[in-house]
């Protein structure tokens, strides 16, 4: 694993929890604080976060669209969104 960046030292996963109140994508039904606190520091070994995964979702509340990732090793750090 990658080492993290300095800026998710800065503030806790409480604080840095996208607001999902308006989303009806399936990430937003998935990701619960809990499953982000626990996964929001670990990277690939490219850097890859959390964040870069469920960015696609956060962005677009109203699309089916949850979670993207170049790299079949997502599976791998972020088990969560396997399925």
């Amino acid at each position: 694993m990658s080492e993290i960046k300095p800026a998710y030292k800065t503030f806790s996963a409480e604080d840095d929890f996208p607001d999902l109140s308006t989303h009806n994508n399936y990430m937003a039904k998935a990701l619960t604080k809990e499953i982000y606190a626990e996964l929001r520091d670990k990277a690939t070994k490219n850097g890859f976060t959390l964040d870069d995964v469920i960015q696609t979702g956060v962005d677009n509340p109203g699309k089916l669209i949850n979670c993207r990732s170049p790299l079949s090793e997502k599976f791998h750090y972020f088990p969560a969104f396997q399925s």
